[in-house]
């Protein structure tokens, strides 16, 4: 709501859109998150992924890490040598959701000795609440998804409207949910596609 507002207003130039919106990269590093954790919570509730794959803040990346680094070394520096078998890498994969569970089903537990592996202290603050949660939460459906973006946009058009700004977007018919996410997509793809039809001076 807030980009679009942008987008349409007539009284900035470009150089002030863009200074009054937070920097590409950030925008588009929090949308590719939103769009992977709303993947996975649909993986989830279709059953195509166990519950605690939902845990994400008790993961770490060195596993994956490690598992790279044995991807790229699964051949040596000619190609007829080969350091280890496919079946063998297959195995370090593994590990890694083998890893993941047992972190997450430890790290809710409540046992005296129960293991617990090294977490930032940012994510420590909330561990026990969201643990627990994880594990004692509703079966999460695609009804409920709807509901909480459904909730989500209302609460934003309240900040919006505080601001002032849902008025530009009333006038191009553009307060509407499924209007505003179509203008929204729109925009992006026509900025996204680059039209090589017409020949530089350095293709000829």
């Amino acid at each position: 709501m807030w980009w679009s507002s942008l987008r349409i207003g007539q009284s900035l130039s470009q150089v002030e859109k863009d200074n009054y919106f937070i920097k590409r990269a950030a925008w588009f590093s929090s949308e590719i998150n939103i769009h992977c954790f709303t993947s996975l919570i649909i993986l989830v509730s279709s059953g195509y992924l166990p519950v605690y794959a939902l845990n994400v803040h008790l993961f770490s990346s060195q596993p994956c890490e490690a598992t790279f680094r044995s991807a790229r070394s699964l051949n040596g520096a000619f190609s007829s040598i080969t350091n280890f078998s496919l079946f063998e890498f297959m195995s370090k994969i593994e590990k890694i959701p083998i890893l993941n569970k047992i972190k997450s089903t430890e790290e809710s537990s409540d046992a005296t000795y129960s293991i617990k592996f090294p977490i930032h202290h940012q994510n420590r603050r909330d561990e026990p609440f969201t643990a627990a949660s994880t594990q004692n939460s509703p079966p999460i459906t695609i009804t409920g998804i709807e509901k909480i973006i459904i909730k989500a946009y209302q609460q934003a058009e309240l900040i919006m409207n505080e601001l002032q700004l849902t008025e530009t977007l009333k006038k191009n018919g553009l307060n509407d949910f499924k209007n505003l996410s179509s203008f929204v997509f729109k925009k992006l793809n026509e900025r996204s596609i680059v039209d090589y039809s017409f020949a530089n001076d350095d293709d000829i």
